[in-house]
Parts: C-alpha cells; sequence; structure tokens
C-alpha cells in the first residue's frame, strides 16, 4: 500500500530535482526539505494551469479553436514578474 502511495506522489511531483537546483542557486540549502520543493511545485502547477485557461478564453474571444503565443503574450505584456 506504501509503495502504491509513494508511486502516485512521484507521479505527481515530477520535478522535485529541478526544482531543489534552482532553489539552491538562489541560496536555499543545497537539499531543501521535500516537502517545500512539493508545495513550490504545487504554486508554479496552479499558476501555469490559470494562465492557461486565461489564454484559452483570450482564443475564443478572438475567434480561434486553438491558443497562439500572442494569446500568452497579450496576458503577460504589463507584468514584469512573469
Amino acid at each position: 500500500m506504501d509503495k502504491a502511495k509513494e508511486r502516485d506522489r512521484m507521479a505527481k511531483y515530477r520535478y522535485t530535482t529541478e526544482i531543489q537546483q534552482m532553489m539552491f542557486v538562489f541560496g536555499e540549502v543545497q537539499d531543501p526539505l521535500t516537502e517545500t520543493t512539493m508545495l513550490i511545485e504545487d504554486i508554479v502547477r496552479s499558476q501555469v494551469i490559470e494562465i492557461i485557461v486565461m489564454a484559452a478564453a483570450q482564443a475564443q474571444r478572438r475567434g480561434s479553436r486553438f491558443m497562439a503565443a500572442e494569446d500568452f503574450i497579450f496576458l503577460i505584456r504589463h507584468d514584469r514578474t512573469k
């Protein structure tokens, strides 16, 4: 049973190594807590989903069935942090 839970967790959190490396580059400890990297991945995943939904809505407003790079650029054009 524990192996199934671990496999489900690993399937959901695919970028822990990359996140840990980025955290180290930005001044975090060499091996940050797993919970911290999982939290960061959850936050990033939710932000990506949000911007994809917004880009799909933007594409629909302009009458297209497909998203284009311009839809994403339009959404982040005034946001310096993105």
